[in-house]
């Protein structure tokens, strides 16, 4: 009767301690990573010399999740976020005669995602991402001392990524996303003339912990 009453209480025990580190309910936490972008710069009729301005700047700021685990284990979420970046993409660009100044900064960007993945052991989750942010840049593009675009925006652009997070403890979880943001390209044009096209590409790792409640 003793054993039969333990072993009850040990299952009982195990039991508790799967279904509170199944993903489920609402979760805050803060991030930390870098943003990488790779600016390919196309001219039109002037041999200026480099064609790529890339830079990798840090990126830190805080989200809110909801997650939610089915009884088999496919986990499904939605997040939102807001973050912050320091450091500013500059390069200047020379064919001997003319001379292109092209600088940016990220402020800041907000996202929201919708998360799928598979819950393993009820405790680490792997999925993938799909979502839109909105960013605010600011640009300075001269060439030859004229201004071709003195802007501070608000753009949109479309996520995709990939996530793993674990529970360190009932309330604590930690993880890392890679997230790839499509960005619109940029065209400037001098006198009627399209002196160049920017292909932007946005790259971001980010480390986060949460707190579940």
């Amino acid at each position: 009767m003793i054993k039969k009453v333990i072993t009850a209480a040990l299952v009982t025990v195990a039991a508790s301690q799967a279904d509170a580190a199944v993903f489920n309910g609402f979760a805050v936490g803060v991030n930390a990573g870098i943003m990488h972008t790779t600016n390919e710069i196309k001219s039109f009729g002037f041999n200026l010399s480099g064609n790529h301005l890339d830079k990798t700047v840090g990126a830190f700021g805080f989200q809110v999740d909801y997650d939610k685990t089915t009884a088999s284990d496919f986990y499904w979420g939605l997040g939102a976020d807001i973050v912050l970046y320091t450091g500013k993409f500059d390069k200047k660009f020379t064919d001997g005669i003319n001379t292109l100044d092209v600088s940016y900064k990220y402020t800041w960007s907000s996202e929201f995602d919708v998360r799928l993945g598979y819950n393993f052991c009820k405790q680490t989750i792997v999925y993938g991402l799909l979502g839109v942010r909105a960013y605010e840049k600011k640009s300075k593009v001269d060439f030859n001392g004229y201004s071709l675009n003195h802007k501070n925006e608000t753009r949109g652009a479309p996520v995709v990524g990939l996530g793993v997070k674990t529970k360190i403890t009932d309330k604590i979880s930690g993880g890392v996303e890679y997230r790839f943001a499509v960005e619109k390209n940029n065209k400037y044009i001098y006198n009627g003339v399209t002196i160049l096209t920017e292909k932007i590409d946005n790259h971001s790792v980010l480390a986060r912990v949460s707190y579940h409640f």
